[in-house]
């Protein structure tokens, strides 16, 4: 400020300061679009490594689909998703478990269901060779004999569904204990 209450404006070009700015521009330019590209491989990198134990379970899902083999999936570390595969393999013990008791029924039904159906089949024969005027049978059976076949085919089918009752009744009542 003059003393006569003025102001006096000073005033520089900047024209000598553009080569400064360029080469400062390129420099944050360069070095800005690095750290970009750093910053994106860094994070793929931490990505592929934490979705890793993803892609595991998912590969073992699929396995499971596509083959039905229920072996466990390996657990790696001691995070959320290694809780989780252990998790997921308890699961497939407990469908192997299942599996295992399914199978074990169908056994037992087939043993236990298999006597008395070929003792019915085989009077069942007896009495259609019996009753058939073309065919004369080996034995004569007299009314007796006969009414008792007939008896006994009643008996047998009987039987049949007392077994199937209850092995219907134990698969139940091994469904609702394991459920």
């Amino acid at each position: 400020k003059a003393p006569s209450g003025s102001t006096v404006l000073v005033g520089e070009s900047y024209r000598s300061l553009d080569g400064v700015m360029s080469g400062l521009l390129l420099i944050f330019v360069t070095v800005g679009g690095a750290l970009v590209v750093l910053a994106g491989l860094a994070g793929y990198l931490v990505a592929r490594t934490g979705l890793r134990p993803v892609g595991r379970l998912t590969r073992a899902t699929r396995r499971i689909t596509e083959t039905g083999d229920l072996s466990p999936v390996a657990v790696v570390g001691d995070d959320e998703l290694a809780h989780l595969a252990d998790r997921f393999n308890d699961m497939l013990a407990a469908l192997q478990r299942s599996r295992l008791a399914q199978n074990h029924l169908i056994v037992d039904a087939g043993h236990e269901l298999l006597a008395p159906l070929t003792a019915l089949r085989t009077n069942i024969e007896l009495l259609i060779e019996i009753g058939d005027p073309d065919r004369a049978p080996a034995m004569p059976l007299d009314q007796d004999a006969l009414d008792q076949l007939r008896r006994d085919i009643v008996d047998q089918l009987d039987e049949v569904a007392r077994r199937i009752h209850r092995l219907v009744d134990e698969a139940r009542e091994a469904h609702t204990r394991d459920g």
